[in-house]
């Protein structure tokens, strides 16, 4: 029997190309993979598996319109199912693929509490398109470690769940280390999250995390993006490239002296509901003028002047805050892709 327990959460929608990636998790641990999903999901799942997968039924309230699994539980499904053996517990997205076996070596990970690794995307051409260092996909905790998904209103497949698991290990003390490797890839496909749920959930995040004095005063739009975009920098940075986990104690007090230096001013409430429903709504037209840019690259990549249409969003992308800045980020990436190199 496998050491290593893996958990995820499958969607009907897509379901043979998942399983076709999980299938090579499972052949790389020899142990089968859990699907924990609401009762509606799973009636329509577990006919459906094959015998490596063993289907897990939970039940949780519906929140954002679909079935998202809240981490607590997960957290208590993984605890009522996860076999006596297995000193490592390993999450992973259900669209994540491990395209080198022997990388699942890296994930048992002695000693430490949190192991956490970002992916190597895929262009929809099936060519590398480097390492996203916007968030993370997999994830490998001790048996001990596992209280760490116990944080209300978030949720698995949806923003904040991948900086949740590597922040609450850092601000409760325990030992966290980053594995950087091209060894788990993922296909790029347009986000689909929303700003509406990413501000509401990071400020979840935030008051359960952080110092109460930190979260006073009421919920701040740019306050929640500011502290994504510290969080994002700080588990990037070469804090946790080690091959040993760094000290617990210096790694919190060194983050919490980082995050009031850059977002103190921001976490008060600052920038009323008027300036708020501004940049939503800019926001919300940018997203809309960049999906249609992308698909007219997918559907009509010959069509002069898509370079220069994109570039005239850029100042629209700057006056929509930082979420509008990094959609323009990730769409140009998308569009500059599907159109391949300059000749």
């Amino acid at each position: 029997m496998s050491e290593i327990a893996q958990y995820t959460s499958l969607i009907p929608a897509g379901l043979d190309t998942q399983l076709d990636k999980l299938e090579g998790w499972h052949k790389a641990h020899g142990g089968p993979v859990h699907t924990v999903n609401h009762s509606r999901e799973h009636a329509v799942l577990a006919p459906r598996l094959p015998d490596w997968v063993i289907p897990v039924e939970v039940r949780f309230a519906q929140r954002f319109g679909r079935d998202y699994l809240p981490l607590p539980t997960l957290l208590a499904a993984i605890r009522r199912t996860c076999p006596a053996q297995a000193t490592r517990i390993v999450l992973a997205n259900s669209d994540s693929e491990i395209a080198h076996p022997q990388a699942i070596d890296s994930l048992r990970a002695p000693g430490c509490d949190l192991l956490f690794a970002g992916r190597g995307d895929i262009d929809v051409e099936g060519r590398p398109a480097g390492i996203y260092d916007q968030g993370y996909d997999v994830f490998s905790l001790s048996p001990d470690a596992l209280e760490l998904l116990d944080l209300k209103g978030v949720f698995l497949g949806l923003p904040w769940w991948d900086y949740v698991l590597p922040l609450s290990s850092i601000l409760t003390g325990r030992s966290v280390r980053r594995l950087d490797t091209d060894a788990f890839t993922h296909r790029l496909h347009p986000q689909r999250w929303s700003l509406v749920g990413f501000n509401h959930i990071g400020w979840q995040v935030m008051r359960q995390l952080l110092p109460g004095a930190m979260c006073s005063g009421a919920p701040s739009a740019d306050g929640v993006l500011e502290f994504a975009r510290v969080a994002n920098s700080f588990l990037n940075s070469d804090v946790f490239a080690s091959d040993s986990p760094p000290d617990p104690a210096r790694v919190r007090a060194g983050f919490l002296a980082i995050v009031a230096q850059e977002t103190g001013l921001r976490m008060d409430g600052r920038g009323g509901p008027a300036a708020q429903i501004g940049m939503l709504a800019q926001f919300a037209g940018l997203h809309a003028a960049l999906y249609a840019l992308y698909r007219e690259a997918i559907e009509q990549p010959e069509t002069p002047g898509l370079a220069a249409r994109l570039a005239a969003l850029e100042p629209q992308a700057h006056a929509a805050g930082l979420a509008g800045q990094e959609s323009f980020r990730r769409y140009g990436k998308l569009i500059g892709l599907r159109r391949g190199p300059p000749a």
